[in-house]
């Protein structure tokens, strides 16, 4: 039966859900997201244009689907593309399709840069970025402590105190400061795309799993903080006892002080003290400092990821 590619609408959302679980089911840690979780992260990103986002259906059966976006303006500018397709519908042609249309579309925005990320044992993701001229361009790793607590236990410096809170108890003014603060400890890192109040409002709202938020604070100023996730859905549907640390940053005139070291220590304090005995995080791996703080906790390089980067004809000429 051939496929028909279009557009995708609001509506497809959970067709687009179906479509990227069962893609993405393979990699380590996987979790199934839900529409509303995978329609705020579409919808609510910055750079959202619906010409961007397309789906493959087989008949009835939603079988790819891709999304491009893009950041930035001129030379700065750099699309962002996502291709899922379930694996028994792979090599047939879907991939290919998708990715021109995406690669067409972020050009057509003037775009200098596409850039895509593949995991580890996506080989046949990889091809494809490799068959169209990208190139490997940024290593990260995913990291695991299983043993638990840190030994030692890292207390922040002096003057500077810790200030703890549930995502699900956060008002809006809370999420400002911590979107501003999240923004500024991260704005010079590699590939950075500012967060948004409405990402943490997904998050709060469209989902069991448990967030917290530590506010690292000196002279009333927040000068860093750290966001965990105890992993509700995930370990109840694999039996596990699983936990993030999805961010951990500090101000940059606040560094080397020790605030980081004290930041992660405290989340694996509280993911001791609530069960979980197996901790997860993403670092950059060319951020040795970061690597060498992470391995001194116990942490242990898992698997990598790969941003793939292609240079772009348009060269940052708005269309």
């Amino acid at each position: 039966m051939a496929y028909q590619v279009r557009h995708a609408i609001e509506s497809d959302i959970a067709a687009i859900a179906l479509v990227s679980n069962e893609s993405r089911r393979g990699e380590p840690a996987h979790r199934d997201k839900t529409p509303d979780e995978l329609k705020d992260e579409i919808y609510e990103a910055v750079g959202f244009d619906p010409e961007g986002l397309w789906i493959v259906l087989q008949g009835s059966k939603p079988v790819g689907y891709a999304n491009a976006i893009v950041e930035g303006v001129g030379e700065e500018s750099i699309g962002y593309i996502i291709v899922e397709v379930v694996p028994s519908h792979r090599e047939n042609g879907i991939e290919q399709e998708l990715m021109t249309k995406a690669l067409t579309f972020i050009e057509s925005k003037g775009a200098d840069r596409a850039r895509s990320r593949a995991f580890e044992k996506d080989e046949w993701f990889k091809a494809l970025l490799e068959s169209l001229d990208f190139a490997s361009d940024r290593r990260f790793f995913s990291m695991v402590c299983a043993r638990g607590a840190p030994g030692n236990a890292f207390t922040p410096p002096e003057g500077v105190q810790f200030r703890h809170q549930l995502l699900n108890d956060a008002g809006d003014e809370d999420l400002s400061v911590l979107v501003e603060v999240l923004n500024e400890s991260f704005r010079e890192h590699y590939g950075w795309v500012p967060g948004t109040e409405r990402q943490f409002e997904s998050l709060r709202d469209s989902t069991e799993d448990i967030f917290r938020t530590t506010y690292a604070t000196k002279d009333g100023r927040v000068i860093g903080f750290s966001l965990l996730e105890d992993s509700v859905v995930f370990n109840r549907e694999h039996g596990a006892k699983e936990g993030w640390i999805l961010a951990v940053g500090v101000l940059k005139d606040h560094r080397r002080m020790g605030v980081g070291r004290a930041l992660i220590a405290d989340c694996m304090r509280w993911f001791g003290e609530h069960g979980i005995t197996t901790v997860r995080l993403g670092v950059d791996a060319e951020n040795r400092k970061a690597l060498d703080l992470y391995s001194s906790l116990g942490f242990e390089v898992a698997w990598e990821n790969y941003i793939y980067e292609k240079r772009l004809a348009s060269g940052g000429a708005r269309a």
